[in-house]
C-alpha cells in the first residue's frame, strides 16, 4: 500500500539545534507538491476519483511556502501550508480531512505535566479517528518524555533527529547547520516494516540533505510562550422525558403563582428567602433555591440582605411578557 493512502503519526524527536523543523518543512513541502499534483491532475483528466485516498491539504502551525513549476510552461506556483487553527483541530471540525497535519513544539499543548488538560485527551482521540478522514500527523519535540503519554503510545514512527554540523566530521569539512542531517527511523507500530519495535528493535539511519528547503521557512518564526491554554468545554447531552419537562413547567408557573401572591397580599414589605422558600413549597413546587432565585433574577428581583438574612421586595415588579 501507498503511504499516501495510510493515516500516521511521525514524532520527529531531537535537541535544540537538530534540524526538526526543517526536517518538518522537508515532509510539508514533498506533500504540498504532492497535493498540487494530484489535484493538477485531477483538472486535466476530468477524473475527480482519481487518487481518491491520496491527501491534497497540507496545515501547518508555522508558515511554509514553496513553488512548482510545469515542463511546458513559464508560470511558477507558489503553495503554501493553510494555517492550523488549534481551536478548530482540538475539536475535529468537518474541513479535518485528507490531509496532513504540522505540528512543530507539540509539547508547547500536549506537554505531559498538563496530562489533565481537555487538549491532549480531545487530541488522542482525534488521532484515534483520523484513518476515517484520512488524516496524517506529523511532530516535533526535543524530549519525548516531555510529550503527553497518550499521545507517545499513539505514534507509529519516531524520527531521531540529530545534525552532522556538530561532529568531527562536520567540523573539519565545514558543515554548515542544516546542512546534513543524521535521521534514525523506529517503527513502534510495525505499520511501515510489517514489524513493530518492540519485535525486532531494529533502527533505520537516513541522511537527510536540508539545504534546499532553507528558504521554504522562516527559521525566526516564534511560537506564543505567553498565550493561554486552550479550554474546550465538551457539551453535555442532557436526556430528558416528557414527565421531567412536564414537572419543570409545572415548576414554573408556580414561581411565578408565589411572586403573584406577594405581590397582591404582601405589597411593600421585604419577604424572607425562608418565606418565599415555605409558600413555594406550600404550593407543591420542587424546584431548588438556586433555581427559583435565577428566575426571580430573571424578572428583576434582586435580595438584600438584612440582618443576615435575604429579603425580596414584590412591589415593583414587571411581569408584562414574562407569563406569556
Amino acid at each position: 500500500m501507498n503511504a499516501e493512502e495510510l493515516s500516521l503519526e511521525y514524532v520527529i524527536v531531537g535537541p535544540r539545534g537538530s534540524g526538526k523543523t526543517l526536517l518538518l518543512t522537508h515532509f510539508s513541502v514533498e506533500k504540498l507538491q504532492h497535493a498540487w499534483a494530484v489535484n493538477k491532475y485531477r483538472e486535466l483528466s476530468g477524473k475527480s476519483y482519481a487518487y481518491k485516498r491520496h491527501k491534497t491539504k497540507v496545515w501547518s502551525n508555522y508558515p511554509v511556502r514553496c513553488h512548482v513549476k510545469l515542463p511546458t510552461s513559464p508560470r511558477v506556483t507558489i503553495l503554501s501550508t493553510i494555517d492550523l487553527d488549534i481551536e478548530r483541530l482540538i475539536t475535529w471540525q468537518p474541513e479535518f480531512r485528507d490531509g496532513y497535519i504540522i505540528y512543530d513544539e507539540i509539547d508547547q499543548d500536549a506537554d505531559r505535566q498538563d496530562w489533565m488538560a481537555q487538549l491532549p485527551k480531545l487530541l488522542v482521540k482525534g488521532i484515534k479517528l483520523m484513518r476515517h478522514r484520512n488524516m496524517s500527523m506529523l511532530s516535533s519535540l526535543q524530549f519525548v518524555d516531555e510529550l503527553n503519554i497518550r499521545l507517545y503510545k499513539q505514534a507509529d514512527v519516531v524520527i531521531q533527529c540529530r545534525d552532522k554540523a556538530f561532529t568531527g566530521w562536520g567540523r573539519e569539512v565545514g558543515l554548515r547547520p542544516g546542512e546534513v542531517m543524521n535521521t534514525t527511523f523506529i517503527d513502534k507500530s510495525g505499520i511501515l516494516t510489517g514489524y513493530s519495535f518492540d519485535e525486532n528493535h531494529q533502527r533505520y539511519p537516513m541522511e537527510f540533505f536540508g539545504k534546499r528547503y532553507w528558504g521554504a521557512y522562516e527559521t525566526t518564526h516564534e511560537f506564543d510562550v505567553l498565550r493561554p491554554k486552550y479550554r474546550v468545554k465538551i457539551p453535555v447531552r442532557e436526556i430528558r422525558n416528557e414527565e421531567d419537562v412536564a414537572e419543570e413547567e409545572k415548576n414554573k408557573q408556580l414561581v411565578y403563582t408565589t411572586v403573584l401572591y406577594f405581590m397582591h397580599d404582601f405589597a411593600g414589605k421585604r419577604i424572607k428567602s425562608t418565606e418565599f422558600s415555605d409558600k413555594l413549597l406550600e404550593f407543591g413546587c420542587t424546584m431548588n433555591k438556586n433555581n427559583w432565585g435565577g428566575m426571580l433574577r430573571q424578572m428583576g428581583i434582586e435580595g438584600t440582605l438584612y440582618q443576615g438574612i435575604k429579603r425580596y421586595d414584590f412591589s415593583n415588579v414587571e411581569l408584562d411578557g414574562v407569563l406569556a
